[in-house]
């Protein structure tokens, strides 16, 4: 009995296509991980910075408050006081 030899020309074929599917659907997996964790981390600036310039303008109103309140400087002014930790947002 003889046959045809499409059979195995289409099987290639299909395997082909198989790989060429799992290969770009493990690309578009890679990528979406990627764009992710970039999503974070220019969250995590965006919320750094924030935090950076809201501490300088503290930092500059508690001075500024201090320049006019009083002419000597001692540890028992508020600008002298630690701040507490910041509590970051995941």
């Amino acid at each position: 009995m003889k046959f045809p030899t499409h059979r195995g020309a289409a099987l290639i074929t299909v395997l082909l296509i198989v790989a060429i599917a799992t290969t770009l659907a493990a690309y578009i997996v890679q990528q979406q991980g990627h764009w992710q964790r970039q999503t974070e981390n220019l969250f995590a600036y965006a919320q750094a910075r924030s935090i950076g310039v809201a501490g300088i303008d503290w930092a500059r109103a508690v001075l500024a408050d201090d320049a006019v309140t009083s002419t000597t400087d001692h540890k028992g002014e508020i600008w002298t006081t630690r701040l507490p930790a910041v509590r970051w947002r995941r």
